[in-house]
Parts: structure tokens; sequence; C-alpha cells
């Protein structure tokens, strides 16, 4: 007669180790379930979370993913969990007004988006007149003739190039853009500067583009050697001198922008010297007194019909010109108040308030200024 131990005894040691393993978890877990257990499977997985039972040698557990069963004999171990770590649940952090809404302390003047020049005056510039057959000899022969010409002749052929009008853009623009010809260029351009002439201020940024190039080009060019002691020294200017007189160019040519006004002139003028004095700039350029004053000029125009201004213009300077204002930077602020005395109106906070201030009065100044005539 076969006893239990008996029986046992004759099982292979494999399945006397799974039947000990059955006997060892239905000990285990009698009456833990719900607790939660670690087991661990003869393919090296862990699988831990809720016992929910053994049935017919299957021990069932619910984890995060799902209940999963897992035949006895295919658990290496398994292992009541004592110290129990279940993950925290998110809490929902509940902003309260005061920190969804900003406050009022925190109200700042924000930079305006970027304007391109050459793009608004696409938009704006009117149509050029197409030249008939005498005109059109008329203009060549003045451009031709310009750079062999004398002083005097010089100024009658600005002269003569100026009562074209905007006819003589298209051929002022394409002429003398050699290097050597710089000092052409810029007596030329002057042609197209003048009261109430807006629409010059593509020709005039271009040239003054062109004049800052060849003036980064000299400050970085290697210098010449020596001359032997037995030649005889040549007269040509030096590197220094050069340098002077292509500043000097640059700043006709701001000089030029600031007579002609608009709010094109404007714009680039502006633009101009917030980089000039907002950060390292060559010394050559600067002169904040005659900056300031010819920002305060070039804006001075902004109620006339003839300048070419409207009042959207009118509040995209002003909006330029409020955050340099509140700059820790004194030239800038100086730079900004020129520009904003010619531009906003006559009743504003003092110039000394506070910048929550100027942010809440230029909130409701704003439309007021937009639907002005």
């Amino acid at each position: 007669m076969n006893t239990p131990r008996a029986t046992e005894m004759n099982r292979p040691a494999r399945t006397r180790m799974h039947y000990m393993l059955a006997v060892f978890v239905l000990t285990l877990c009698a009456g833990a379930r719900g607790a939660e257990l670690q087991a661990k499977t003869v393919d090296g997985q862990t699988v831990q979370g809720d016992y929910l039972g053994t049935e017919n040698d299957v021990v069932r557990i619910r984890t995060s993913y799902g209940i999963v069963a897992i035949p006895s004999k295919n658990i290496v171990s398994l292992t009541p969990v004592n110290s129990l770590e279940k993950p925290v649940a998110p809490v929902a952090v509940v902003a309260t007004k005061k920190e969804v809404e900003p406050a009022a302390e925190v109200l700042v003047f924000r930079e305006p988006q970027t304007v391109a020049l050459a793009s608004l005056l696409a938009a704006r510039m009117p149509r050029i007149p197409e030249p008939d057959v005498r005109s059109r000899l008329e203009l060549f022969r003045c451009i031709r003739n310009f750079g062999d010409s004398s002083d005097f002749s010089r100024q009658r052929i600005v002269h003569t190039l100026a009562g074209y009008g905007l006819m003589a853009y298209p051929f002022i623009e394409g002429s003398y853009l050699g290097s050597n010809d710089l000092d052409d260029k810029v007596q030329l351009v002057g042609a197209v500067s003048g009261t109430h002439k807006p629409y010059s201020a593509q020709i005039l940024a271009t040239t003054h583009a062109t004049v800052m190039s060849e003036l980064s080009r000299t400050t970085v060019q290697a210098p010449q050697l020596p001359y032997e002691m037995t030649m005889r020294r040549p007269t040509s200017p030096t590197r220094e001198q050069i340098l002077r007189d292509i500043a000097r160019d640059a700043r006709i040519v701001e000089g030029y922008a600031a007579a002609s006004g608009g709010p094109f002139n404007t714009l680039f003028l502006f633009n101009l010297y917030k980089l000039r004095y907002g950060g390292e700039a060559d010394a050559l350029l600067k002169n904040l007194t005659t900056d300031k004053a010819r920002l305060a000029v070039v804006a001075t125009d902004h109620s006339s019909s003839a300048s070419g201004w409207t009042t959207a213009d009118r509040v995209l300077l002003i909006e330029s010109a409020f955050p340099l204002n509140f700059r820790d930077n004194e030239e800038l602020k100086g730079l900004a108040q020129e520009l904003l005395k010619k531009l906003l109106p006559d009743r504003h906070p003092k110039w000394e308030a506070p910048e929550t201030e100027w942010v809440q009065w230029w909130s409701k100044e704003r439309g007021e200024i937009l639907r002005a005539k």
C-alpha cells in the first residue's frame, strides 16, 4: 500500500520540487489573499502584484498591467513584499487667479517684430513713371558725366536729377557701384534727398550699407609695407585718413535721410542708431548729439500729408522706441526720447514715470492715434 509519503518519494526530483513549491505557495498565501508578492520565473522574469489565489497549480497575480496567471512549476521563488512602495499619484495643483493673470506691476513694453524696410517700401512706393526718349537720354548723360565733372558741374547734375523725381531713382541706384566710386555715389544720391522725399529711404539704405561694407573691409586690411628710404614718399592718404573719409561718407548719407523725412527714413535711422549705440560701434561713427538731432528732424513731418506717414507708421515707431526708453543704456534712452517727443501727443506721463504707468497710458492712447486722421 502506497502511503502519501511513499508516493511523494517515488516522484522524479523536478516534479517533487514543483510539488513542494506549490505546497509552499499554498502555505505562504493561506489567509494572505490580496497581499503583495514578487514572483521570479524560470525564464528570469519578475512579476509583482497582489496575490489573488492559486487554483490547479496556477498562481494568479494582479499587476498594474492586468491579471497574470503563472503555473507554479514555472516559478523559481515567491516572496512577500514587506515595504510597499506604490507610485504616488500626481497631485493636481490648482493655480489661483493671481498666478494665472499677470500682475499689473510686471507690465513692460515688449520689442515689436522687426519690419523689413525693403518690403515696406515695395508695398507702399508709388509706381515709377517710364521716361520718354528725351528724358532717358538726359538721365543717361547726367549719370555718365557725373564722375568726371567738376564740383560746380556736379551740383548742376544733382539739381537736374532731383527735378526728375522718382523717374531718376533707378538710374541713380544702378550707377557707381564699385568700391573706387564710393565718393561719387555718395554725392550722387544727394539728388534723392530733400524735403518730403520719403521714398528715398531704399537708395539711402543701400548706399549706406555699401559704405559700411567698405569701412569694415578697410579696417581689417593689412597695412602696406613701408617705402624704401631712397624712394620718394607718395602723397596717397594713410589708412587712418581713408577710414575717416569713409566714416564721413556714412554720416553724410544719414544726413540725407534725416533731411528727406518720412516713416521709411525714420525707420532706417532708428534701426541704425539702435544697433550703433546698443553694442560696440566704430568710434568714428558715434556722435550722439548729432544722431539725436537727426532722429528728431526725420520724424518732424509725421503730420504732413506729403510725407507718406500713416497712423500705423506712427504707432510702429512709437512702440519700437518705448522699450529703449526703459533700458539702462542712457544713450539708447536719449535717442528713444528724442523720437518719442516728436511722435507722442502732448499729454503723456512724465518721462521719469514708471514703465507700468506708461504701459497703462499707452493701452488707452494707442487706439486714439490709430483712429486719428
